[in-house]
């Protein structure tokens, strides 16, 4: 029972106690003008006032014991609540894999049944969750990083094959289920009104998501810390405001039909990751950043009013649009000056809504026949 229920005053018994003193004036003064005759049928007739009373006092008593009765169930169902969320909690602490996921589910059911009370502990406990399950893929990450990019930490041959299949396996299954089951919770408007009302942001870090695919979450205004992307699929997400920060691609991140409004990517290419691309598909990127250095990029289909590129190696952006002119995407390339970068346009479908890089405008049919490069011009004086 949360403290506005347990604390609220019982305005029933307090209105029927004041009740007591005003019937009894009101029973004494329709007593004084009862003629003596018919007092007698007045008080204790069929329809007289003690019968009228011990109606009245079964009555409020049937009302007492419902009351009664509402408050026992009550602090039952907090009781059970409670004792459900210990035990979805001290499942993820099982070894087997299935009594990890039937503890995620019972939490998912224990902040929808509760939100007030449950839905932000249920979160915190599942991104820490999320973290931990990948924390050995994120540390053998770590130390492959080191050996191959300092040479100050030598593994052997076999050490450092080890390490990479852990680095390249596949996120846990229940890793994965862990933050598909917060996008979803998230879905529900009464969670996102208790984050703002608690001045709380859901955050992710140090997770590694790999060989992953998930559909219709609601990822808004999330903070997604140092995590790693290998082959990553985020289909139908809502992903507005939301923010990347040291963010490494070692593989594929795919975004289609995603609500990508106003976010923020801050993501580069890892030390393994040769091939690592970003791909957005029929996404809204409305006022999207994007900062992706050595990362190939892909922009298709999307709307892209006041897009910002920067740090892209390789800048695909094909058959998107903007609402007017005035919204035109503005794409930049990373590298010092005098360098240059390859970009691809396909068809801005709005009338003069050509897309412009480093403020100077390149019109569709300057790029539909292939890539071209792009001078990146000194910064101006």
């Amino acid at each position: 029972m949360n403290e506005e229920t347990q604390f609220r005053p019982d305005w029933a018994y307090a209105i029927f106690a004041c009740s007591i003193p005003v019937l009894i004036a009101l029973l004494f003064l329709i007593f004084c003008y009862v003629p003596i005759g018919n007092r007698q049928e007045f008080w204790l007739g069929t329809n007289g006032v003690v019968g009228a009373v011990v109606g009245l006092g079964t009555l409020a008593g049937v009302v007492a014991a419902a009351r009664q009765a509402i408050k026992a169930y009550e602090h039952s169902r907090a009781a059970e609540v409670a004792a459900r969320f210990q035990k979805g909690a001290d499942l993820l602490a099982t070894e087997r894999e299935t009594s990890r996921i039937g503890g995620l589910f019972i939490l998912r059911d224990v902040a929808s049944a509760a939100p007030e009370q449950y839905y932000i502990a249920v979160a915190d406990l599942l991104c820490a969750f999320a973290s931990e399950r990948t924390a050995p893929m994120w540390e053998a990450r770590r130390r492959l990083r080191k050996a191959m990019l300092f040479g100050n930490t030598r593994l052997s041959p076999q050490d450092e094959l080890d390490l990479k299949a852990v680095v390249e396996s596949k996120t846990p299954a229940d890793a994965a289920i862990a933050i598909e089951i917060i996008g979803k919770l998230r879905g529900n408007p009464r969670m996102l009104a208790i984050e703002r009302k608690m001045a709380r942001t859901i955050t992710f870090r140090r997770v590694l998501v790999n060989e992953v695919e998930v559909n219709g979450a609601d990822f808004r205004s999330t903070t997604w810390e140092e995590c790693v992307f290998g082959l990553v699929a985020f289909r139908g997400c809502n992903f507005q405001l939301a923010v990347w920060r040291h963010t490494p691609v070692s593989g594929k991140m795919l975004f289609s039909n995603c609500n990508l409004q106003q976010a923020k990517l801050y993501a580069g290419r890892t030390f393994d990751g040769s091939g690592a691309r970003v791909a957005f598909s029929r996404c809204d990127l409305s006022e999207a950043f994007l900062d992706v250095e050595g990362l190939d990029v892909s922009v298709a289909r999307c709307r892209a009013n006041k897009l910002q590129t920067i740090g892209t190696f390789t800048l695909s952006f094909n058959n998107s649009w903007v609402t007017s002119a005035d919204a035109r995407p503005n794409l930049y390339g990373g590298g010092a000056p005098g360098d240059s970068f390859r970009l691809m346009l396909g068809t801005p479908t709005a009338d003069g809504a050509e897309v412009t890089t480093f403020g100077m405008p390149i019109l569709a049919k300057d790029a539909a026949e292939g890539m071209i490069e792009v001078l990146i011009p000194n910064p101006p004086k």
